[in-house]
C-alpha cells in the first residue's frame, strides 16, 4: 500500500496536465458512455495489443488534439467513462515533453500494474485539483 505522499507523487506524474492543453470537446459531455471499470478493462486489454508507448501517445493525442483532428482508438478518451474536472482547463502551457511524460509513466505502469494505473488516471483526471 502507498503511503500518502507516495500517492500524491503518483498523481503527479500521471497528470498529463503538464504536459499537454485539454481540447475543449472533453468538457461538453453530458452522459457517459462507459463505466470506469469497463473503461478500464477495454484501455488494459488495448494497452496490451497496441504496447504501452503508443497508447500513452495516442491517450494524449486523444485529450488534446480537435475531435476532427483525432485518428485512433476512440475508446481511449477518459470522457466516456468519468466527467474531467474543470480545473484541468485553460491550464497554461505545458511544462513537460510529451516523451518525457510517457517515459514516466511507462515506468509506472509496470510498477503499478496496467488497471491500476488507468484507474488512478481515471480519478486524477475527474478530481484533479491543478
Amino acid at each position: 500500500m502507498q503511503s500518502e505522499s507516495e500517492n500524491e507523487l503518483v498523481k503527479k506524474v500521471i497528470n498529463p496536465v503538464a504536459t499537454v492543453i485539454f481540447a475543449s470537446h472533453l468538457f461538453n459531455t453530458s452522459d457517459l458512455a462507459s463505466n470506469k471499470e469497463d473503461w478500464v478493462v477495454l484501455n488494459a486489454k488495448l494497452m496490451e495489443d497496441i504496447s504501452v508507448p503508443v497508447w500513452l501517445n495516442q491517450f494524449l493525442d486523444v485529450i488534446s488534439l480537435p475531435l476532427d483532428d483525432y485518428d485512433g482508438h476512440d475508446i481511449i478518451n477518459p470522457s466516456l467513462a468519468v466527467k474531467l474536472s474543470s480545473s484541468l482547463q485553460n491550464v497554461e502551457a505545458p511544462l513537460i515533453k510529451r516523451d518525457q511524460w510517457i517515459e514516466a509513466n511507462t515506468k509506472l505502469i509496470s510498477e503499478l500494474g496496467t488497471a491500476q494505473w488507468l484507474s488512478q488516471l481515471l480519478d486524477v483526471l475527474e478530481n484533479d485539483t491543478v
